[in-house]
């Protein structure tokens, strides 16, 4: 086994713990049995439990960024890019529950690791979101209004819709998380979005 290979096979492992149980909860014997390599060797690769959390999240925050990034590297207009952005997020939520999970466990014990972290990664994705609404706004599709303040409302939107799901569905089909009713929430979604930061006519 390639060192790339054991430090990948370690780092799956500990996604899945630390998105279960947290960086307080995780034990790095539950991640060596998950991996099935022995302790000694993920000290080999990671001189802490917290130096391996770390790399869990630049994976996480990585991944985040390029597959985010995608959706605003085409020559398309406003209307298009937003569609994609926020089809692109919903599909990368819903399709990893991990990524999901460790987001809402940082934010839960205040993002102190994330805040050492993600500046790195989601700065550029940040400055492209950014430039988006710029544009938008400077072409009349979006209502000019503050761009963090509006960025911070579409991404917790997105995130906590898939999020919140399972807490209230009480049961109703209408809330399942089978493929064709998250296909049709997220479309349901783009357009909410969209019709709520549209610039009004008049």
């Amino acid at each position: 086994m390639t060192q790339k290979v054991t430090r990948d096979k370690i780092l799956r492992a500990a996604e899945e713990v630390f998105a279960r149980d947290g960086f307080a909860g995780a034990r790095i014997q539950r991640i060596s049995h998950k991996a099935g390599i022995n302790q000694a060797m993920i000290y080999y690769y990671f001189s802490s439990k917290e130096s391996l959390y770390q790399a869990v999240l630049k994976k996480t925050f990585l991944r985040l960024n390029l597959e985010l990034s995608q959706a605003l590297t085409e020559n398309l207009g406003f209307a298009h890019k937003l569609r994609r952005l926020i089809g692109f997020h919903f599909d990368l939520i819903s399709q990893n529950n991990n990524l999901l999970r460790i987001i809402q466990k940082e934010l839960v014990d205040g993002g102190k690791h994330a805040r050492q972290i993600a500046p790195q990664y989601i700065k550029q994705l940040y400055m492209m979101v950014r430039k988006l609404f710029e544009e938008g706004m400077a072409s009349g599709e979006c209502r000019s209004m503050d761009i963090d303040s509006l960025l911070l409302a579409v991404f917790t939107l997105i995130t906590f819709h898939y999020a919140t799901s399972s807490m209230v569905s009480f049961g109703q089909d209408a809330y399942t998380l089978e493929p064709a009713a998250m296909e049709r929430r997220k479309r349901e979604l783009i357009e909410l979005i969209l019709k709520g930061i549209r610039k009004d006519k008049g």
